[in-house]
């Protein structure tokens, strides 16, 4: 399919042909261009967390909301919203790291930074695939995460992994 086939499809809200005609002011072009990239950045960085970690039953309402006009309601879910981020965003005690993950453990944790998927670790640490799983698991659980990026992450915050 190509480009033209997919911008005809492509429904084009008033608001965002709006978005395109805002004017920057008297700063340099150089400065509002990286001002302007930097503040959507931020943005986005907020869009995501915010569909990441809001409920989607309450994100689902507040769009809805808003595409009716009602700002009463759509300002009552968005404070419901932001008040569950916030709760959630409050600091967790720190975890040990001190023996947290088993050696076997580290292993697993590291070929997974390099990519490698549980198969592949299974074949490279001669153990059974189940075995793999079940301590994908246990990393999980006691580095308080759910995916592999963030137990990556995590670990390498923790000083886990270099």
């Amino acid at each position: 399919m190509s480009n033209a086939n997919i911008e005809s499809r492509i429904t084009w809200h008033p608001s965002w042909q709006q978005a395109g005609r805002f004017t920057v002011g008297s700063l340099p072009t150089f400065a509002a261009n990286d001002d302007w990239r930097m503040n959507s950045a931020v943005a986005a960085g907020a869009v995501r967390d915010l569909f990441v970690k809001a409920n989607a039953l309450d994100l689902a309402s507040l769009m809805r909301s808003i595409e009716l006009g009602n700002s009463p309601a759509a300002s009552q879910i968005a404070g419901r919203i932001l008040a569950s981020l916030s709760a959630s965003a409050e600091p967790k005690p720190p975890a040990k790291t001190n023996g947290l993950l088993s050696p076997r453990e580290l292993k697993v944790l590291l070929l997974i930074s390099e990519g490698q998927s549980n198969r592949q670790i299974a074949e490279e640490t001669h153990r059974s695939i189940n075995t793999i799983e079940a301590q994908l698991k246990s990393i999980y659980r006691k580095l308080d995460v759910k995916s592999r990026t963030q137990a990556v992450r995590e670990a390498t915050q923790r000083g886990l992994l270099n």
